[in-house]
């Protein structure tokens, strides 16, 4: 379990540089999130700004939006869900962006 930890905290600082506002914007509705399916883009929509890095639902389904997940349009809903009732991170927190 510690190893687990340890390790999940060591790629902390990846997921941070992986995920900044990059994103392309000027695909379908204006915004596009680069080679992400629609549902993994809806799902980024909704979590980039509310994903501590904490484990939890909201950090699943950012990771997933981001690796482009072949499960992104069964979670679809529920991630939206769940990162629309989510507060936005305090940018000062340095959360998983």
């Amino acid at each position: 379990m510690l190893r687990t930890v340890l390790a999940s905290l060591a790629l902390l600082p990846l997921f941070a540089l992986g995920c900044g506002d990059d994103h392309e914007h000027g695909g379908a509705g204006g915004h596009s999130h680069g080679g992400l399916s629609e549902a993994c883009a809806d799902i980024m929509e909704a979590c980039h700004e509310k994903d501590t890095g904490d484990p939890g639902v909201i950090n699943d389904c950012h990771t997933k939006a981001h690796d482009n997940a072949k499960e992104c349009p069964t979670l679809k809903d529920q991630c939206v869900a769940a990162c629309d009732a989510a507060p936005l991170v305090d940018a000062g927190a340095g959360g998983a962006g």
